[in-house]
């Protein structure tokens, strides 16, 4: 695990039907050559991070979270439910994801749903061992993506909640 405390299951890039395909090209979305599920995204990792700074032995609290995540067997199961997602990144949300320095920018991309009962297991154990609560990433695989930033043309969104994937979700494919 990286020192950002990143948690992503890498996967097999999944079989995409052509309506899907359809939309990407209508949309002007690349399709992803890497494919996996987050568990845990970038800011959900900050609240991580400044949690166990905070605490009297952070380098323990880190192993026993690894030891968690390696407890599980991740299995998931694809569905044929596809989500149009749109975001503007507008300084704020740069500001607050600690990366002022890149311009504004508008992303899109389509986000394959899964089942992963194992999140919600995870999650429930992580807030336990930090007593504290965190919004939990709807499980899915970004399988197209686009932005007007050229460095992230190829970035998912970031999808933080389900909140957050109702507020960038414009329509199911």
């Amino acid at each position: 695990m990286p020192e950002k405390f990143y948690f992503v299951l890498p996967i097999k890039k999944p079989e995409v039907p052509e309506r899907i395909y359809a939309e990407a090209k209508a949309n002007g979305l690349h399709e992803k050559t890497e494919c996996h599920i987050s568990v845990i995204v970038e800011k959900t990792a900050r609240i991580l991070r400044e949690k166990i700074a905070q605490l009297e032995n952070p380098e323990e609290m880190k192993e026993k979270i690894i030891t968690l995540f390696n407890s599980f067997g991740w299995e998931y199961k694809l569905t044929d439910t596809y989500s149009l997602q749109e975001k503007f990144y507008s300084a704020k949300n740069l500001a607050d994801a600690g990366i002022a320095e890149e311009p504004e920018h508008n992303r899109k991309s389509i986000a394959q749903i899964v089942e992963l009962p194992d999140m919600e297991k995870f999650y429930k154990e992580l807030q336990a061992f930090l007593n504290i609560q965190l919004d939990i990433p709807p499980p899915h695989i970004t399988v197209f993506a686009w932005s007007d930033y050229l460095l992230k043309a190829t970035r998912g969104i970031g999808i933080y909640s389900q909140t957050d994937f109702d507020a960038n979700h414009k329509k199911y494919i």
